[in-house]
């Protein structure tokens, strides 16, 4: 059985996260240009305030992007098969950006990219393959949407 590494690999997988400079600026600049702000020099800051290893609790009182990392339902038997679910949580007044060359985005599309681009068909450490097969946008309360991610572990690296 391999549940001992579940909770490491949720480690590897925000660290990762927060190595792409795009997806921490997208997160920690509230801005309409986040890409075009200086590198975020201190991203392992943003752990625990604006990227979190557990689900939405259903507050947050501040305007700003969140992202969510966790499992969904685990076989502890099958634990290869075990969905990582990513929430990215957007403010409505944070949802549109603008890239480098003025081009309008959508911000919480723009981070779920740059995941999927971080892991997609990667070989990570114990996480293996993460094979990504669904984008939900979800609303919830207040001024907030969310787009959940889903991918799966499909092998269990060394």
């Amino acid at each position: 059985m391999k549940l001992d590494i579940l909770s490491e690999n949720l480690f590897i997988i925000i660290n990762k996260i927060i190595e792409n400079q795009d997806i921490v600026k997208m997160v920690n600049y509230d801005v309409i240009n986040p890409l075009l702000q200086p590198a975020f020099t201190n991203p392992k800051s943003l752990f625990m305030t604006r990227i979190f290893p557990y689900p939405y609790s259903g507050i947050i009182s501040e305007t700003q992007t969140q992202i969510r990392v966790y499992y969904g339902k685990t076989n502890i038997n099958i634990i290869e098969q075990t969905p990582i679910i990513f929430d990215i949580l957007t403010h409505e007044s944070l949802y549109m950006i603008k890239d480098q060359n003025n081009v309008s985005l959508l911000r919480p599309y723009e981070i779920a990219n740059r995941i999927t681009q971080q892991f997609d068909k990667n070989s990570i450490g114990t996480i293996g393959v993460l094979k990504f097969s669904e984008a939900i946008p979800i609303p919830i309360e207040g001024n907030y949407q969310m787009l959940r991610l889903i991918a799966n572990m499909m092998t269990i690296g060394k």
